[in-house]
């Protein structure tokens, strides 16, 4: 699935999700899409389909808002620009920039819906960067009954945070509303072969040595294999790049195909460029295609970081035949309910592998038995099979969302069975 397609998907990006759904829906105006709500038994919502697992399917309506993302408004007083629910981060990133705005962060894949990476808990990464969630302010949704609200930082308060990560289960998002900041240069610094002794004994320098900092290993050979910093510039002009990082060495901007990154354009190393090109790791410019990939994601609470990559590194030999790449990052704790950083300082490790099903159906148990010492929570759009109660138990406020989910949708229109396995109620 690419962003230029804009069609409603009928499976996931990956291919490996084959969607249910009795019926397929793209309205083209607010008011169809309230009357395809109000006359639906089960709805969910699918964006650009980079979900790995059955979040977005349903037994009765599959929506797709791409018919309605055309419009980016921006208030330039408050900092803000409210885009409509089927736009990507490729569709609003140039306009932002043009208008003299950016967001702060973004996630490695651009070619995402805005909405489907928030509800999800997408991040980017930084020391000191949130999930991209953290920057709605404001939401626009059509409830169960077909009927348009208003919801807002500003009015609802603490009842927000349950309401930005909410997995599709309070209805459809049509309007979202970012909080921006002035439009920045950034330039990349790329390294390769870091020793991964490197990476436990010195991991906080690391990563706190830009502004977005990524690692990028296959766990063979002791090594590392990209060290990807993204450093924000003063004044848009670029700063002198050291030919050597902790012993890993400046690359151009050859690519490795065993990296499994032959879809990856890097721009060179330490020239100046905006925001929206720098930030994520797939080129904002460029189509992808996920056949031949699926994806896991775990985040564990900063302080225990070390000790889960290690874990993980002891497993290098098991998954060496399908494993594709793993990029760990770094994300400030935030206070939204569902949040993989919620109440915690936190680092994604993710996978991305061969479609190797077989080989997947049995090593991510054994992957999630080994992180199991640190509570790991999985990202919500991504494969995984640890149970339901050992997901709820890393979440607080699941209850309070449960309540949240139960006034807004008291019939359950927009549960799946997803939904119903990570939800009580």
């Amino acid at each position: 699935m690419t962003h230029k397609s804009h069609q409603i998907a009928r499976q996931n990006w990956a291919t490996n999700i084959q969607f249910q759904a009795q019926r397929f829906e793209m309205p083209t105006t607010i008011e169809q899409l309230q009357e395809i709500i109000h006359f639906s038994s089960k709805v969910r919502v699918v964006g650009a389909g980079h979900s790995f697992n059955d979040i977005a399917d349903t037994s009765g309506t599959l929506l797709s808002l791409f018919g309605l993302n055309k419009q980016v408004d921006i208030d330039r007083d408050n900092q803000s620009a409210t885009i409509q629910g089927g736009m990507t981060y490729i569709d609003i990133a140039p306009l932002l920039d043009k208008a003299g705005f950016a967001l702060a962060n973004l996630s490695s894949t651009p070619h995402t819906t805005v909405i489907g990476a928030c509800m999800t808990g997408t991040h980017g990464s930084g020391d000191h960067n949130k999930i991209l969630a953290d920057q709605v302010s404001a939401l626009e949704i059509v409830n169960a009954e077909g009927e348009l609200l208003q919801l807002s930082r500003e009015r609802h308060g603490e009842q927000f945070n349950g309401m930005v990560v909410a997995l599709g289960g309070l209805g459809v998002v049509t309007k979202v509303t970012l909080d921006l900041v002035p439009s920045y240069q950034m330039q990349h610094e790329i390294y390769r072969n870091l020793p991964q002794a490197n990476m436990e004994s010195r991991f906080d320098e690391i990563m706190g040595d830009a502004y977005s900092v990524s690692l990028g290993t296959r766990w063979q050979d002791n090594l590392v294999n990209l060290v990807l910093k993204r450093r924000k510039l003063e004044n848009g002009e670029p700063i002198p790049v050291e030919p050597s990082f902790l012993e890993s060495t400046l690359i151009g901007t050859e690519l490795f195909a065993n990296y499994a990154m032959d879809r990856i354009t890097f721009r060179e190393n330490g020239v100046a460029g905006p925001w929206y090109e720098r930030l994520p790791f797939f080129n904002i410019r460029g189509e992808i295609m996920g056949e031949n990939e699926r994806q896991s994601e775990y985040f564990v609470h900063r302080d225990d970081a070390i000790d889960a990559l290690t874990a993980v590194s002891a497993l290098s030999d098991q998954m060496a035949s399908f494993i594709k790449i793993t990029e760990i990052r770094t994300m400030a704790a935030d206070n939204i309910w569902l949040s993989p950083a919620y109440e915690q300082d936190s680092v994604g490790i993710h996978f991305s592998w061969l479609p190797d099903h077989q080989a997947l159906d049995q090593f991510l148990p054994v992957l999630e038995k080994a992180l199991a010492p640190f509570n790991p929570r999985p990202h919500w759009g991504k494969m995984f099979t640890l149970p339901a109660e050992a997901v709820r138990k890393c979440y607080p406020k699941i209850q309070k969302f449960e309540s949240l989910v139960a006034e807004f949708d008291p019939e359950g229109k927009f549960k799946n069975d997803y939904l119903n396995q990570f939800l009580s109620g």
